[in-house]
């Protein structure tokens, strides 16, 4: 049976003896478990790991292919049941334990539902009895917002995410629940084939383009997967610190890897303009031209203005104002790290406790934040000024910079691989579209292990 605990992303390892525990909310997977059932099989799968336990709330009417699952997994479904032990008394029963969770008639409580959503009294009285790390629900309930001390209540996608986040950086890589796999290689090329996809594919072309690929392009290449290698591995920590209970440490934490994020973002940035140059052969004046930043007061940059006739489409991409503006962010928090005021975390509360750390960037260092359009601010988690400079949730600005890095990098990346398709043979295009696809199919062994892994995507 469950007990009081701390966030699972403060207990240390997750083993036997500090499991992470969590209940679902049966009846909404069940009703809907066409739409969900890739993940509640995996979750079921999840279960059989040694240091997961997962308990199911009661339900009705149970669906084949609910049942089918739980069957599979040898689950079986729990009931309320009424007692008299002094007094009536409403049990929560499985085949392994019986819990007294409610005084009073079960024909009176059992259809009273908490704001008319779908989890009723007795389910609450069993989660607060239980205290779980994790509730698993319907993400529209109203129960969602309730407050239950350390229990997080998320959606099935979310609670993927986080475990993912916890059990990865605990070193622990499981692609079955009857297969661990040793090292972090595996997962982390996945993590990066899978999220900068089109920067694989441009290797399919390198390839056959012809001998005359020269090494220049090819390093820039290499470089700017080893980079972003590192972008998702920097992600993943800062994540980490973000999950756990805030305070000085965990901010200091976050604070490090996000500084190093930036430096390998911008380092990104510059790498694809290599690739540029090297692909279509341009000759700059100063290798401080090398660069696909255009400052916001400028409409175009030296390298932009040699590739524009060969590849419009690209510079018409990053002239974007979105994108433009986004890049110049990038580097203007860049700048920040190394020349000019630092960017701080800072600690937040309200009466109901602790609140996510915050970030706070100089006002007068970012001013291509006041560029960015309304909704883009509000996706960067933007929570107002303070004191000369913009604050940020933390970890959702770092979610979302991660989330536009990967569409900005792909979307430049193919644009690039269009401008090489064109510059094939039939044959080659035929060759190469065919290595592309069953790349996107998953047919190397890491994207293979990693679209069937437990929780890697």
């Amino acid at each position: 049976m469950f007990r009081k605990k701390d966030n699972p992303f403060d207990r240390g390892l997750p083993n036997e003896s500090n499991k992470i525990e969590i209940i679902i909310q049966s009846q909404f997977f069940n009703d809907f478990i066409e739409e969900y059932e890739t993940e509640i099989t995996r979750l079921f799968y999840l279960s059989r790991l040694p240091f997961i336990n997962l308990i199911l709330l009661p339900l009705n009417n149970v669906n084949n292919n609910f049942r089918n699952i739980l069957e599979q997994h040898n689950f079986s479904i729990p009931i309320y049941e009424k007692k008299q032990v002094n007094g009536n008394k409403i049990i929560f029963s499985t085949k392994d334990y019986e819990l007294v969770v409610l005084n009073g008639e079960l024909d009176c409580w059992k259809d009273k539902m908490f704001e008319s959503g779908q989890i009723s009294v007795p389910d609450m009285q069993t989660i607060n009895h239980l205290v779980p790390d994790y509730f698993i629900m319907d993400k529209q309930d109203p129960y969602l917002k309730r407050k239950d001390g350390n229990i997080r209540k998320v959606g099935i996608q979310q609670f993927f995410d986080e475990v993912r986040i916890l059990l990865v950086h605990h070193q622990i890589f499981y692609s079955h629940f009857n297969h661990l796999i040793k090292g972090q290689m595996v997962y982390n090329n996945y993590r990066l084939m899978s999220k900068f996809t089109k920067a694989f594919e441009l290797g399919f072309y390198y390839k056959k383009v012809s001998e005359e690929t020269s090494v220049l392009k090819q390093n820039y290449s290499t470089s700017l997967t080893n980079r972003l290698y590192l972008l998702c591995k920097s992600v993943d920590e800062i994540e980490f610190y973000s999950y756990k209970t805030p305070n000085n440490d965990t901010k200091d934490e976050a604070l490090y890897h996000l500084g190093y994020y930036i430096m390998l973002l911008t380092g990104s940035f510059e790498n694809i303009a290599g690739v540029i140059k090297g692909l279509h052969n341009v000759e700059l004046k100063h290798h401080k031209e090398l660069s696909i930043r255009v400052y916001n007061h400028k409409e175009n940059n030296p390298l932009l203005i040699r590739v524009i006739q060969k590849n419009p489409e690209l510079v018409r991409y990053l002239l974007d104002n979105k994108v433009k503006t986004f890049i110049n962010l990038v580097y203007e928090i860049r700048d920040t790290l190394q020349h000019r005021d630092y960017i701080q975390g800072m600690g937040s509360s309200s009466p109901n406790g602790k609140n996510p750390n915050l970030l706070w960037i100089p006002e007068e260092n970012a001013e291509s934040f006041e560029r960015l359009d309304g909704e883009f601010q509000k996706k960067l988690s933007f929570d107002g000024k303070l004191e000369g400079g913009y604050l940020f949730n933390m970890h959702q600005f770092t979610k979302r910079l991660f989330e536009f890095s990967v569409e900005m990098v792909n979307d430049i990346m193919h644009l690039i691989n269009i401008y090489l398709h064109k510059e094939l043979s039939l044959t080659d295009k035929s060759i190469v579209e065919k290595r592309i696809d069953e790349f996107r199919q998953g047919n190397s062994y890491i994207m293979r292990i990693g679209k069937d892994s437990l929780y890697f995507n």
